[in-house]
């Protein structure tokens, strides 16, 4: 009987702790894939800012850089 016990005991710890390692594993794995699909909207964002301003006017360039030339 009792080693009928400490199986279970066992095998219900066994199942506890691969549940914890598997979900820890996935939430790592899921947070990486969140980093790079953020990196790659801020990458194209970026891209998209630079062809905009690229076709920019003398104009606009000066009034967007007012804020870092001293008067």
């Amino acid at each position: 009987m009792i080693p009928n016990l400490l199986a279970r005991l066992a095998a219900i710890a066994g199942a506890i702790i691969t549940i914890f390692t598997l979900g820890n594993f996935y939430g790592k794995k899921s947070q990486k894939t969140k980093q790079l699909e953020e990196d790659f909207t801020d990458a194209t964002e970026s891209k998209k800012r630079q062809e905009n301003r690229r076709n920019d006017d003398i104009s606009s360039v000066k009034r967007r850089m007012q804020k870092y030339i001293r008067k």
